[in-house]
């Protein structure tokens, strides 16, 4: 039979092993929520800039559909979700030929602004000098 120190020695965990091993499973758990938190960010982030792209390729079609010398206000498409505020500049050296810079920008709902922009040609014109 054993002794009652040899007994209490070989039952169970001590404090101090449960603490240590109840805090890895705790910094684990911490560090998989903080990495999905990242991921979501991720997707929000190119959700959002999929979706000024394709506000901006739209925008892109307007302007080349519109008469050279127009006054060019693009709008962005109906049911984009979001709030884009687009800007039409000439391109220096190209104001005679119609050519633009269209920029369209968004925020993500972090706060992260999203930037897109894109030369454009009147239609009709070359694309390259």
């Amino acid at each position: 039979m054993c002794r009652q120190s040899e007994w209490k020695e070989t039952r169970g965990f001590t404090l101090i092993e449960v603490t240590f091993a109840t805090g890895i499973l705790f910094l684990g758990l911490v560090l998989l929520l903080g990495g999905h938190a990242q991921l979501a960010g991720l997707r929000d982030l190119a959700e959002r800039r999929h979706l000024a792209t394709q506000c901006l390729s739209h925008c892109v079609q307007q302007v080349q559909q519109s008469p050279v010398g127009a006054v060019l206000a693009p709008a962005p498409p109906e049911g984009l979700p979001g709030d884009y505020k687009i800007t039409v500049e000439p391109l220096a050296g190209l104001e005679s030929t119609g050519a633009v810079r269209i920029t369209v920008r968004t925020f993500t709902q972090r706060g992260h602004e999203i930037k897109v922009s894109a030369p454009c040609l009147p239609e009709g014109l070359p694309d390259g000098p």
